[in-house]
């Protein structure tokens, strides 16, 4: 499935649409998009945590004593 013309469908539609029980397939859609995005947010913040640990425990010159920023991280990126 392609979630960005799932979401772009559902985003299409009136709300008041789907909130009526004809809309299953459409509401249905729009509760998995919601679903994988928590999901996806998650997994974000747990991937973040883990290398904010890893920089703390390795030592590689980047101050970790705080939640790493968008800087740092692509510092490590590279």
């Amino acid at each position: 499935m392609d979630a960005v013309a799932a979401a772009r469908t559902a985003l299409a539609t009136d709300s008041g649409l789907l909130l009526s029980p004809s809309a299953d397939g459409q509401r249905s859609t729009l509760q998995v998009l919601l679903a994988a995005g928590r999901t996806l947010d998650r997994r974000r913040t747990a991937d973040r945590n883990a290398l904010t640990a890893l920089v703390r425990v390795d030592g590689l010159g980047i101050d970790a004593r705080k939640a790493l920023t968008d800087a740092q991280i692509r510092t490590l990126a590279a």
